[in-house]
């Protein structure tokens, strides 16, 4: 996984669609849990940045890689101001 990223395989799956399992795992889970916030939205919500990778197939170490060596000119001076919490 660290080098291969979702591509990665575990007897002979790969570990997108593993992950996706996972989530929808989760996603029961959390629906089951029912707990919601002052909105009335439940925390199945937490799982769309898990859901927006696996669709895109890439994991978030790949998307920065990619604007790292793209947008970013091979700098990592962007991600300080970019991905600052």
């Amino acid at each position: 996984m660290p080098r291969l990223g979702f591509k990665a395989e575990i007897a002979g799956r790969s570990m997108r669609d593993l992950a996706r399992e996972v989530v929808a795992i989760s996603r029961a889970g959390l629906a089951r849990r029912d707990k919601r916030d002052s909105q009335g939205r439940d925390e199945t919500r937490f799982l769309k940045p898990l859901e927006e990778s696996l669709e895109s197939g890439l994991t978030p170490a790949e998307v920065l890689l990619k604007r790292y060596e793209t947008e970013w000119n091979r700098s990592v001076e962007p991600i300080f101001d970019d991905c600052a919490y």
